[in-house]
């Protein structure tokens, strides 16, 4: 709420009570009774409730149409009969609008919380609240008011019948005050005598009892608007807060949540059980957007490093080609020109350089094909797209320098690239404990299930391997990270290290199988 507004609801409070007391002050001749301040209490609250409502949503006509309704009660009570004023020919004129406030107030009823008329049975009802209020004459007796009360009940319970039932339940309060109002227009004539004959002078009039009802319908429709709008701003809290788009990540919800509650009791127990559910709520998406972020930055580490190992490979690639298979080619290339020349020379000579050129000639191609081969060993780890992944791994485990218990799934991954990552695991956790664990015993097992594949290599060495130290196991969770996978480094019980790799059947398929790694603890 800001200040201006306030001070304008403080300048129209003020306006009210001046405005009351003058016309009391006239209606009475300066002899202020007890129905006197009733009736100046009872505008007072109307009034008040008015303000109350229009502060409190100032987008709703609910307020001023409370407000109007609180100065028609006013009018009323100077154009009365009993007034100086009604007793004059303007205010015999005027005697019209003596009720003119109950016209304000059903439609303020009917079109709650808006203070706009959006459905056909709101028109209903607002027109003959119109129509009774602006002709009084028409219900001035007992069975008038009872009728009265009655088409405005049926009339509320027709536009009620119109919503739905969520929106029947929000407008609720709207309603019981319009019943309210109703029963108050069929019953207060007969109550009033009923008081009188059990001699209840107090309560015993129609018109204080009239009054009361009359305030108190002020005050439940201003109340309820001033929930709708306190619920209203704490659900709009909910949905920035959820958005994450209100306060950064540590940052303080006091402000927020003040404001959202600006109106609210201090003992609302619905609202704290709210608020609580929002700032956790608010807590979790900052944690698990922490997490989100977290996880994008390792994403784009990983996939930079997989970047630059995969350059470097190529570069390391076409180095082994031109240096190994290339220049040998080269050589055997330049002892098949000599052939060429020397094929017309003398028999004799030829002979001789054709048999040593020759055996140059195959030693080459041989030390080419060796170089290929090898090559081609890097390319496809442990023979691993040839063979099978438990052909490889018996393999690896075999060429261990110390003894590996192998229990192997049956069956092979889906896709070459999977295999091959597998491998490289297995390949490089044993490494691993050449160098470093000094183990006795290893244990290499694998096991598929419907969720994926699981790779595991344990060792009873020192322990102690820690992936952030060296850029052979970072590099593994680099191509884990393609397939989905997950890589788990940690401490066996009993001693040695756990090294565990993961990879579900659904994860990403990548484009050819991944190239070796360096080994480090």
């Amino acid at each position: 709420m800001s200040r201006e507004r306030a001070a304008l609801g403080a300048l129209a409070m003020a306006g009210f009570v001046v405005w009351g007391t003058a016309v009391e002050w006239v209606a009475t001749d300066a002899r202020l009774a007890l129905d006197a301040w009733i009736d100046l209490v009872a505008g007072w609250v109307l009034a008040g409730a008015g303000i109350a409502a229009w502060l409190s949503a100032p987008r709703s006509r609910i307020g001023p149409l409370l407000m109007a309704a609180a100065a028609a009660w006013f009018l009323g009570t100077l154009i009365g009969i009993t007034s100086p004023i009604g007793r004059t020919e303007p205010g015999r004129l005027a005697w019209f609008l003596i009720q003119c406030h109950a016209g304000f107030l059903v439609q303020a009823i009917a079109t709650w919380p808006s203070g706009r008329i959006t459905r056909p049975t709101q028109l209903v009802v607002v027109v003959g609240g119109w129509i009774a209020a602006l002709f009084p004459q028409l219900w001035v007796d007992s069975p008038g008011y009872i009728v009265l009360g009655v088409l405005l009940a049926g009339g509320l319970t027709l536009d009620q019948r119109s919503l739905t039932p969520a929106r029947r339940s929000a407008y609720r309060p709207a309603r019981n005050a319009g019943l309210l109002l109703a029963v108050g227009m069929a019953i207060i004539p007969g109550l009033a005598q009923a008081l009188k004959e059990l001699d209840l002078a107090v309560v015993a009039s129609g018109f204080r009892l009239w009054a009361a009802t009359v305030a108190a319908v002020g005050v439940i429709l201003a109340q309820a608007l001033i929930d709708r709008q306190r619920h209203g701003a704490v659900a709009d809290l909910a949905v920035r807060l959820q958005a994450g788009d209100l306060v950064p990540p540590g940052g303080d919800l006091g402000p927020h949540i003040r404001d959202a509650t600006a109106v609210a009791t201090p003992d609302d127990a619905a609202l704290r059980e709210v608020l609580a559910q929002v700032t956790a709520l608010s807590a979790r998406n900052r944690a698990l957007g922490s997490e989100l972020a977290g996880r994008v930055r390792e994403l784009e580490a990983s996939r930079r490093r997989l970047i630059e190992v995969g350059d470097e490979e190529r570069i390391a690639l076409v180095e082994r080609l031109r240096l190994g298979a290339g220049s040998r080619l080269a050589v055997l290339e330049a002892e098949l020109g000599v052939l060429t020349r020397t094929s017309g020379e003398p028999a004799s000579v030829s002979s001789s350089i054709v048999e040593v050129r020759l055996a140059r000639a195959l030693d080459q191609s041989r030390a080419a094909r060796a170089d290929l081969d090898a090559l081609a060993l890097g390319l496809d780890p442990g023979r691993v797209g040839e063979r099978g992944l438990d052909a490889a791994l018996r393999d690896l485990a075999a060429g261990s320098p110390f003894p590996v218990e192998v229990s192997l799934a049956d069956g092979t991954p889906a896709g070459r690239s999977i295999a091959a990552a597998l491998y490289f695991v297995a390949s490089e956790g044993l490494a691993n404990v050449t160098r470093h664990a000094r183990a006795r015993t290893a244990w290499l097992r694998v096991h598929a299930d419907a969720s994926g594949w699981r790779l595991a290599v344990e060792d009873d060495g020192v322990g102690g391997a820690d992936p952030a130290r060296g850029s052979g196991l970072r590099g593994l969770q680099d191509r884990l990270d393609a397939f989905g996978g997950r890589l788990l480094v940690r401490a066996r019980p009993g001693g040695g290290t756990l090294l565990e790799a993961t990879v579900p059947n659904a994860g990403p398929a990548a484009a050819g199988a991944p190239g070796g790694a360096g080994a480090d603890r």
